[in-house]
């Protein structure tokens, strides 16, 4: 029997709960549907719904995982200053090496000329370009288009003897299919460089030439500043190499004279480079000579045309590289480095060994290095189409470094450790100078169209060096020292292959990170300390409202009093007393906001109490515990979730306030911190709106959103407003 009636007890109140549960969802719904109905919380309801889905998806949509600490790469926001553009009269001729750029001065006085060829119309002719104000000057006229143009600089040792006065001169060699054609270039004023400059020109008549160059290198600021050869005792020559039916090595003077001619046999597109060791001794070839690489094998002229080397080597030869220093003197390690597919050999100049420098699993697109001085190049550079490779010594790899673009060439800076990369077919420029560093690009450059190979110079104009080429028909100067370019505006293809849908700030940050990654700590600031504000102001709320006596008027003073603090002042001085830390000021947020809410519900408990189901619960023996959760509490909770949503909307607006005044921590990403540098310089506002527009749109829909859902609540929590729809 009174198992039975146990049984009857328990399905009773079983019954119970799920007509309570039932009640509860049924009145749920109709206060939903009161709330939906609202074209307020229907508006605020889906914003809220797109920030929640867009921080769910912020892990998949982001670019950078550390968006706070990641700079943009410098090549993207670093630029070489332009320092002059001179429109050309002439088409010049930009392929391969055709335009070799180099200055007419060893010293920073006077004028300083660059030198390309190019034609108007069917004529053709060698030009003259002042650095100092992009002045065009014809030299002289060549009979057909050229295959190559060097500059170089000569001494003129016999008036120094005589006069003391050392006279450099700057002669050029430009070559075409059937001549060569050597010219000094003479000044009209009393100095050289200054007044108008014309060329004094021998030429050789060849045919069928296929390359030409001199003994004599190109002077460059990191010389010593005498040249290496002189016009007199020991002079510069041209070496020439045509095919009349059978291929030939000639040399000449630089006034044009024949000393010799040799056969060579079996040339297969060739390639040339000049050796020019100065220490000469007994051995002839010593003194420097040509070496020409056919397919897989490498030959070594002489200066007075003797076959010095003719071997086979590992590999089809596509390109070859002599380090400055190992042009300057006679050591043991002076070496010829040459590469073909992907690898990278040496061959001692002094003893003709062969050694292995490189190998890799792409095609070599270039070598280089620095100078060499003290044995094996400190810094050796091989780049691939995607890597670049700095050695430190044979066959040891130091780093790898990501090419930001295809490399078609490489130029070594001798004044320092620098290399420029370029592409001659996009005009892409990167300037690698911070070798040790993980970024090593100092700065980069995208002209989006072809060019010349560029060259260093110093430039007479600023005493500083310089970058100089040609693209379509204007003559560009660049500095070697990069700009800062920030804040970038919104791009989806850079240098280095970034794309910045929303730009960057002055900092090189990118900004859609900032944005999307503040998603989840502006939602967690603003849903930690609403939850936080509802939690405390309900429970005090309860206590003041339903019990009475000293504790509770006690409480409720004290609360009155916090409430009364002035809350951005005392918002900031805890700010700065606590530091600037998420959870700090969650904390400070939670202390400033929970008076409000516990005086707004304070009434409402002091309300529900007087209500008849109150009494019939506690007249039925209900202890206060169960009053205030069952009776209390589920009548509050429309209020409840109305007074949340205004503290979440709340909460994200104060912890933004506080991050534009450098109050909040600036460590991770946030809508706030994004604008902290508007309020440093309100200018940029103007200049990089892309920067600031997206953190205040966020900030002003997210606050709005809650706005609207408790305008929709108040709909819910009071339905005589209900017509105010």
């Amino acid at each position: 029997m009174d198992r039975s009636k146990n049984k009857g007890v328990i399905m009773a109140e079983e019954s119970y709960r799920k007509k309570r549960l039932k009640f509860r969802i049924a009145q749920f719904k109709k206060q939903w549907n009161i709330f939906y109905k609202s074209v307020y919380g229907r508006v605020g309801f889906y914003i809220l719904v797109g920030f929640i889905v867009i921080t769910v998806l912020s892990p998949l949509i982001i670019q950078h995982s550390d968006p706070v600490t990641y700079i943009a790469p410098p090549e993207d926001f670093y630029v070489a200053s332009n320092q002059l553009t001179s429109h050309l009269s002439f088409n010049p001729e930009v392929s391969g090496s055709l335009m070799k750029l180099t200055a007419t001065s060893s010293t920073p006085e006077g004028s300083y000329l660059v030198f390309g060829a190019g034609h108007t119309g069917t004529s053709y002719a060698l030009y003259g370009l002042s650095v100092n104000n992009g002045r065009e000057y014809k030299l002289f006229n060549i009979s057909s288009a050229p295959l190559g143009l060097r500059a170089f600089t000569v001494g003129d040792y016999n008036k120094y003897a005589i006069a003391g006065v050392l006279s450099l001169n700057t002669y050029l060699l430009v070559y075409t299919n059937n001549d060569v054609y050597i010219a000094k270039i003479n000044w009209s004023g009393s100095s050289y460089g200054s007044g108008t400059p014309s060329a004094s020109v021998s030429t050789i008549h060849e045919k069928n030439i296929i390359y030409s160059t001199t003994s004599a290198m190109s002077y460059h600021e990191s010389y010593s500043g005498i040249p290496n050869f002189n016009e007199i005792c020991n002079p510069a020559y041209i070496f020439t190499v045509n095919n009349n039916g059978t291929y030939h090595l000639n040399e000449y003077t630089l006034t044009g004279s024949m000393v010799w001619s040799k056969p060579i046999n079996n040339l297969n597109n060739p390639h040339f480079i000049y050796y020019g060791s100065l220490l000469g001794n007994s051995n002839a070839y010593n003194d420097g000579g040509i070496i020409i690489s056919s397919g897989n094998r490498i030959m070594f002229y002489s200066v007075n045309g003797t076959e010095i080397y003719n071997k086979t080597v590992p590999v089809n030869v596509s390109g070859m590289y002599i380090p400055l220093a190992y042009n300057e003197g006679l050591n043991k390690y002076n070496s010829l480095f040459f590469y073909g597919n992907n690898s990278v050999y040496s061959l001692n100049l002094v003893n003709f060994t062969l050694g292995s420098v490189f190998k890799g699993n792409s095609k070599i697109t270039g070598v280089s290095s620095t100078a060499g001085e003290s044995g094996f190049p400190s810094t050796f550079v091989v780049t691939t189409s995607k890597n670049i490779y700095l050695l430190s010594g044979p066959g040891r790899i130091q780093r790898t470094v990501a090419s930001p673009f295809y490399i078609s060439g490489i130029v070594p800076d001798y004044g320092s450790s620098t290399f420029l990369l370029y592409d001659n077919s996009t005009g892409d420029f990167v300037y690698m100078e911070y070798l040790s560093s993980k970024d090593p690009f100092g700065w980069g450059l995208d002209l989006k169209e072809k060019i010349s190979n560029p060259e260093f110079l110093l430039n007479s104009k600023t005493a500083g060096e310089s970058i100089a080429f040609v693209s379509s028909s204007n003559f560009y100067l660049y500095s070697t020292a990069g700009k800062d370019i920030n804040p970038l505006p919104p791009t989806f293809h850079t240098l280095s292959g970034n794309s910045f849908p929303l730009g960057t700030n002055s900092e090189g940050n990118d900004v859609w990170s900032l944005f999307i990654g503040s998603f989840p700590i502006d939602l967690e600031v603003g849903f930690v300390v609403g939850i936080a504000i509802l939690i405390i102001a309900a429970i005090i709320s309860m206590f003041i409202g339903y019990f009475s006596g000293m504790v509770s008027a006690v409480i409720e003073t004290i609360t009155l009093a916090i409430y009364l603090i002035p809350g951005l002042p005392f918002l900031i001085v805890m700010a700065k007393i606590l530091g600037p830390s998420i959870p700090n000021i969650i904390l400070i947020l939670t202390f400033l906001g929970w008076e409000f809410a516990t005086f707004t519900l304070i009434g409402v408990v002091r309300g529900i109490k007087s209500r008849t189901f109150v009494d019939a619960a506690k007249v039925s023996g209900a202890s206060t515990m169960q009053i205030l959760r069952r009776h209390m509490f589920p009548n509050m909770g429309p209020l409840l979730v109305y007074i949340t949503a205004i503290n979440i909307g709340g909460a994200v607006g104060s912890v933004s306030t506080l991050e534009i005044l450098g109050l909040a921590p600036l460590t991770v990403p946030t809508w706030g911190g994004m604008l902290s540098g508007f309020y440093s310089d309100f200018f940029d506002l103007a200049i990089a709106p892309w920067w600031f527009i997206p953190p205040i749109v966020a900030i002003t829909l997210f606050i709005m959103a809650f706005i609207f859902i408790a305008r929709g609540l108040d709909e819910v929590v009071n339905p005589r407003v209900g017509g105010r729809r």
